[in-house]
Order: structure tokens, then sequence, then C-alpha cells
């Protein structure tokens, strides 16, 4: 699964990705994948260093994607920031509920 993820990523991103991590963990209190890789971003005038870090949740047979990105000079300063970006991801139990406050039932 870890190679098609990472040709899929790359794929992608047209570009290589390396220093690529995935480890099964939890992201509140749901089973998950957590992704973690580097790339090289470039436009005219730059080329930075960018860091990736992806949680991946399966609920009712529904894939959730949470992912945040930015330039490893950033993310060495203060990694902890970035992974508690996290936290404040919540998951409505009643899907009925979401139906009702997005159609305004």
């Amino acid at each position: 699964f870890k190679n098609k993820f990472v040709k899929a990523t790359q794929t992608q991103l047209n570009t290589q990705i390396y220093d690529v991590y995935d480890k099964l963990t939890y992201l509140k209190n749901r089973k998950s994948i957590r992704w973690e890789y580097k790339f090289i971003a470039r436009g005219d005038d730059y080329e930075l260093e960018m860091i990736s870090i992806i949680f991946q949740v399966m609920i009712d047979n529904l894939a959730y994607t949470f992912s945040v990105s930015a330039p490893t000079i950033f993310y060495n300063k203060n990694p902890q920031f970035f992974n508690t970006i996290f936290n404040g991801i919540h998951f409505m139990p009643d899907k009925t509920k979401l139906d009702k406050i997005l159609i305004g039932e």
C-alpha cells in the first residue's frame, strides 16, 4: 500500500517525495493512518523543501483525508504547532444532524 501511496502522491505533486513515514494511529479515537513526507516545491524564482502531514480515516465506508503542508524550515522551528492543527477536527456522530445543519431543516 505504501508504494501505491508514494506513486499516486508523486503523480499528483509532479515531483519526487522522500522521507516517507506511515504509522497506524488514532485521530479523535478513530483508527487512522498518519503519513509524513517531504518534497521540493519549485516556482519561477524559488525552491523550497516542504513537509506534508496527512491523516486518513475510514468511517462508514467513506475515506476522510486531512492534511497540512508547510516549508520544512517553519515546521522544524515549531513541529508541535503543525501537529496540533489536527486537534480541531471533530466528527459529528449522526449524519442526520449534519443534513439538518446544511439543508436547514
